[in-house]
Order: C-alpha cells, then structure tokens, then sequence
C-alpha cells in the first residue's frame, strides 16, 4: 500500500477534516458562498443600474419621444433614426 493521504482541514475554521479536495467544511462553505453571493448581487445591481441609466438619458423615453416625432410629423421610428443622426452629426462636427 502507498502512504495515506494528506489530512486537509477547512481554510476558513481550520478545525474541520474535510474530505476529497474540498478545501472547506460544510458549515463554512454555506457561509463562504453566501457571502460571494451578496457581492456578486451588489455588483451587478449597480452595473443594471448604471447601464439602465445609460440606456435612457432624460427625456428620452418613448412617450418623450412620441411627442416630438408628432410636433415635427415624424412616425417614432422615423424620430428615432433623426435624433441619431443629427447626434452623429453633432460627434463628428458638422452641425453646430
């Protein structure tokens, strides 16, 4: 027979054997994945939040939208392609 294999304890107690590969106990992983869990969510809660309010700047929602497309006799689809153009315009400096 080949010697025993080496006793591994929980990194996080350090009093627990744990078996396998693992390199938490039970009782702590619960802990450790808990923890990760409430980071990864503070993480993307602010990424949404930053991206949502990147996807709509003020006065940009559709009924914003809706309203000017009718005042210039535009359908939403037709106001939409202007304001981005006229926005590319902008970028690039060929309108004031």
């Amino acid at each position: 027979m080949g010697t025993p294999a080496k006793e591994r304890y929980c990194a996080l107690c350090g009093t627990s054997k744990t078996s396998g590969g693992r390199k938490y106990c039970t009782a702590c992983l619960k802990v450790v994945r808990k923890k990760n869990a409430e980071e990864h969510n503070k993480k993307m809660a602010a990424y949404y939040a930053a991206k949502k309010k990147a996807a709509l700047p003020q006065g940009s929602s559709i009924s914003d939208v809706c309203a000017r497309a009718h005042a210039a006799g535009r359908t939403y689809g037709q106001q939409v392609e202007y304001e981005r153009r006229q926005k590319e315009l902008r970028d690039r400096g060929e309108i004031d």
